[in-house]
């Protein structure tokens, strides 16, 4: 909801999913094992001290040579999920279990304007080679997940955070207005020394996404602190049974209209409908305007005649005349009741240029005179939204088997942001 929130402004949004490795919270641990399982080392297979034997030069048969070996004798089944003490015993009471922090598919929503696609002349981020995404995030985060932020030094680290790009606004969380940097939260601390460097600065951070083309095989994914620290990369693959399995960026794109530009971002409502919205919006000003006009009409009255102003708060609304003349409103002309069908007339074309018509939006009016012609008129409003079901279609699949792999492969960024 919240993508397709962002896409009606700014053309698209970028929702990013990765494995955050304590997102799911400190639980119960828990793995596979066998019923008579009592430890971790023999949950799914057990050690039997078995003889070794040599042939028989003379017969052939297997001869004991005196000597003990270990094998790995699977254990019965069928296995089921048990809890593992802190010992490493296992055990079937929950309360009994040692906690540990449980990884769990997290996601990131950027609008558009933190997001740049390559090659220029690419539809989507499904035929994307490069998919570029801009944030910025504490330096306590980073050092959270990263151990190689951990090590950077002072003067990395100072570098790092002092970088900005052009336009930072951008790239910050909803609920921040300025990124945070050294002046503003060090206070005096002293800089050099890098664990002194507080965790509640804000750092530029790039995820680059490159897709398994060209020079890049298996694809790629880079972490870019600053313009030049490179924090994490690692290749986007993995081998399933002997088999290089390739993983596309994790990255899905919501897209509500194709105007046939070339423009990968499409355009959301906010720009379909800019142009209407400003009609309207004088429109209503106009309105408005008019009915504080009539609400303040004023009143004309001679200071000494019988008619005088009520009390002082209201004062502003009579205007004292000559003496003599009669005491008089001001007259204000209503406004016409053209601008009350412009407005009716701007608001229906612009539910239709988005495909809302009032079938669409579950009323009957009354020019529907059978079943037959509303549903002639469902279908002309399912044609008029087949950009943005087929996007939003799309968006999900993606998103699917992104999730897909991630829960079911494990592929993600476990350690890296």
């Amino acid at each position: 909801k919240r993508a397709f929130d962002l896409a009606s402004t700014y053309d698209s949004a970028f929702v990013e999913y990765f494995i955050h490795p304590r997102g799911g919270g400190r639980q119960p641990q828990q793995i596979e094992a066998s019923p008579v399982a009592t430890t971790v080392e023999d949950a799914t297979h057990t050690q039997v001290p078995t003889p070794v034997t040599v042939p028989d030069p003379a017969t052939g048969q297997p001869v004991p040579t005196g000597e003990m070996q270990m094998l790995d004798v699977p254990q019965p089944g069928p296995f089921i999920l048990r809890y593992v003490r802190p010992d490493g015993t296992l055990t079937d009471d929950r309360r009994e279990a040692a906690q540990v922090w449980v990884p769990r598919v997290r996601a990131d929503v950027y609008p558009a304007k933190a997001a740049r696609l390559f090659p220029s002349n690419c539809s989507s981020v499904d035929d994307a080679e490069l998919v570029l995404l801009g944030q910025f995030v504490t330096l306590g985060e980073l050092r959270q997940r990263l151990q190689y932020v951990r090590e950077l030094s002072a003067d990395k680290l100072r570098a790092m955070i002092e970088y900005r790009p052009k336009h930072p606004k951008d790239f910050l969380p909803p609920d921040v207005r300025e990124p945070r940097g050294l002046d503003d939260v060090a206070r005096g601390e002293d800089t050099d020394d890098a664990e002194r460097i507080p965790d509640s600065v804000h750092v530029f951070v790039l995820k680059a996404y490159f897709a398994p083309v060209g020079e890049y095989e298996d694809g790629a994914y880079l972490l870019i602190g600053g313009d030049t620290e490179v924090l994490h990369r690692q290749p986007l693959m993995e081998v399933v049974d002997g088999e290089t399995v390739h993983i596309p960026p994790t990255v899905a794109q919501m897209k509500q209209f194709d105007d046939g530009t070339e423009d990968p971002r499409g355009r959301g409502a906010a720009h379909v409908l800019g142009g209407g919205n400003e009609v309207r919006a004088a429109l209503v000003g106009n309105l408005i305007e008019s009915l504080y006009k009539i609400n303040t009409a004023k009143t004309f009255y001679t200071p000494a005649g019988l008619y005088q102003p009520k009390s002082a708060s209201i004062a502003e609304l009579y205007v004292p005349i000559e003496q003599g003349s009669a005491p008089q409103k001001e007259q204000v002309a209503e406004p016409p009741a053209v601008a009350y069908q412009l407005l009716e007339l701007s608001g229906a074309e612009m539910d239709d240029e988005i495909g809302l018509s009032p079938v669409a939006q579950g009323e009957n009016p009354p020019s529907v005179q059978s079943g037959l012609h509303a549903q002639t008129l469902i279908e002309q409003t399912i044609v008029g939204l087949s950009d943005v079901k087929q996007n939003v279609e799309g968006f999900y699949l993606r998103s699917w088997r992104i999730l897909l792999a991630l829960i079911d492969k494990g592929v993600g960024r476990q350690e890296a942001y």
